[in-house]
């Protein structure tokens, strides 16, 4: 059973799966995968052994979980919902998740991992097509609404509203994140408003 396997049972699980991912991601960032071995887990956990395997086959499926808990969760638009406060919710999701200091050091690691463990590689994938289908619907969204023209890529359209938030979290200079956000969302829409808008 792998950690995606477990819902939202009991909540000594939840504990135990929390301290086991905080203990895993505290070595991945001091020591890189090398360092994340079961014995050093449950050294630095206090979880048992026999809890770990409960919740994980392999340090692999940990690693892949650790990797999943580091990633942006990005939400639906809500129906009714106005295009840019659609647009600029995603990018702070986005900005929230980077602003976690474990992040920028993780990253790394999942760029390096990705060629090692295949699954780490599927779920970088699998989480890019489900953010650019999150910004599919949002560009529906601002096409529905009148606000922007059709035939705008949701993929370099979050590249373009991600890239600068990334890029300060990334280089430290985050300043005020909702400002960064503000500056990314006011830069795409200057770029792709429709022109004939009253």
């Amino acid at each position: 059973m792998t950690g995606a396997d477990v819902g939202g049972v009991d909540p000594r699980i939840a504990r135990s799966r929390a301290k086991v991912l905080a203990a895993a991601t505290e070595l991945l960032v001091e020591g890189g995968a090398a360092a994340v071995t079961v014995d050093a887990v449950v050294d630095r956990s206090g979880v048992a052994k026999s809890t770990l395997y409960r919740h994980w086959s392999s340090v692999t499926q940990l690693l892949v979980d650790v990797m999943r808990s580091s990633m942006p969760d990005l939400a639906a638009p809500a129906p009714g919902q106005r295009f840019e406060d659609a647009l600029r919710a995603a990018v702070r999701s986005i900005a929230a998740s980077v602003a976690a200091p474990e992040w920028i050091q993780v990253v790394p690691a999942m760029i390096t991992l990705q060629r090692q463990i295949p699954e780490l590689g599927e779920l970088i994938a699998a989480d890019r097509v489900a953010t650019t289908a999150i910004f599919r619907e949002i560009l529906d969204v601002g096409v529905e609404q009148g606000v922007i023209p059709e035939g705008l890529d949701p993929d370099r359209a979050g590249l373009l509203l991600a890239g600068p938030v990334v890029l300060a979290a990334m280089t430290g200079d985050v300043g005020d994140p909702d400002e960064v956000v503000d500056d990314a969302v006011d830069a795409f829409l200057a770029l792709h408003r429709r022109h004939d808008r009253a």
